[in-house]
Order: C-alpha cells, then structure tokens, then sequence
C-alpha cells in the first residue's frame, strides 16, 4: 500500500536543489515556463519557474493546458457514466452523439480504446482554423466537423490508431448526455445522474485559441 504524502514540506535545501533544475530547464531555453511538484511521504514541494505564453510569470498555482493528458479525464467521465447505467460500453457511439462521418458501427468501448478507424483528426486544419480568428471560441461539434469525413483513414475499425477525434467525440458524448459543457463536467459541474470528477482542467482544445497558438510553457509532473 503507498503510504500517505508527509503534510510538511520539504526541507529548505532539497526544495533549493528542486528550484535549481526547473530554473536551469528555463535558461537553457528549450521552455519558456514549467511548474512542478514533488508528493513524497517524507514531505512535499513545488515550484515554477519562467513565464506562459502571454508573459505573465508562472506561479505554482498557474493553471495551463494539459493537452493529450485531458483523455484521461475524458475516459474516466464516460466510466463513470458507465457505472450508473447512462452508457452501455458495447453500444455504437452513435446511440449517444451523431457525427458528421461514418463510424462503421464503433461502439464507445472501441472509440476509448482507439479502435474506431475514425477518419483522421482534424488538428492540423483547427490550427488553421483557429489563427483566422484568433478570438474565437471553439464547441467540441465545431472541431468534429472539421473532420474530413471522405478522407483516409489509418486504420480499420477493430486496429488501434492514436486518433484525438476518438476523444473529441467521447467530449462531445458526455456533452450530449449530461447537458453540460465537458469544462463544466470537469471543473465541477453538478450532476444528479453523476457525479462530477472535480478537476481543474479540462477541454482538448483550449477555450481562447489564441492561448493554444501563443507558445505554451510546458507542465512537468514530478
């Protein structure tokens, strides 16, 4: 069993030394801003260094985006919706949310597992998308859209493919089901039927795209 986290921090030297690499990871000008922690059952730490996108310097509680780490999230919603009986696992995906391609019958247990033979993600043309207006704010259906649906896919349905629309549209199922934002779900959101994960980011995509664009410090869980 792991033993609890220490409620005291760190001592002044090892929280110095700790300090010292992720102000060295800055200077060394491969990230622009890192925030870090250390959890151990003889203490804890952590600390930031350099600035985010906007130039604005980082503290420990600076929030910033988590990108791909969001899928986890994401999955952990839909097992929990999973749970209390608002999704069946082996149902087709499209029982829950419609998209604008073929899903060949993926069923949300294969879409979690990266096995939908989803056509390609549409990244590359949301970063185009999105530097037109850099204000804009995207919905989770705006960015499935931008799917290619007659485009080429990597792999047949049952073949694992790492494919961020898998996930948009797991976002955008959980959307459908609860009435709420995928945000809202993860920041907190009250739910009768389930009850929220009660985390502090959320979202794929970024809400102020000019955020996603700029460049981003990077977060180093340690």
């Amino acid at each position: 069993m792991t033993p609890p986290p220490g409620a005291q921090p760190l001592p002044g030297a090892t929280a110095d030394r700790l300090q010292a690499v992720i102000d060295d990871w800055v200077a060394g000008e491969s990230n622009i801003g890192v925030t870090a922690a250390v959890v151990t059952e003889d203490g804890t730490w952590q600390g930031a260094a350099g600035q985010d996108g906007a130039g604005v310097d980082l503290v420990p509680e600076s929030a910033m985006a988590i990108a791909s780490i969001t899928k986890t999230f994401v999955a952990a919603e839909v097992m929990r919706l999973s749970g209390v009986g608002l999704v069946d696992l082996d149902a087709p995906v499209t029982g829950y949310v419609s998209v604008p391609f073929d899903t060949k019958g993926a069923t949300v247990r294969q879409v979690l597992g990266m096995r939908s033979g989803f056509p390609l993600d549409p990244d590359d043309t949301m970063v185009e998308s999105a530097a037109e207006d850099l204000d804009r704010s995207w919905t989770t259906a705006e960015a499935i859209a931008l799917a290619d649906a007659d485009g080429p896919r990597q792999n047949s349905l049952g073949a694992t493919d790492y494919n961020n629309l898998n996930y948009l549209v797991l976002g955008q199922m959980i959307e459908q089901i609860t009435g709420e934002p995928l945000a809202v779900k993860h920041r907190g959101g009250a739910s009768t039927e389930c009850p929220p994960l009660l985390l502090l980011l959320s979202g794929y995509f970024v809400e102020n795209t000019a955020e996603m664009l700029a460049p981003s410090a990077e977060t180093v869980a340690r």
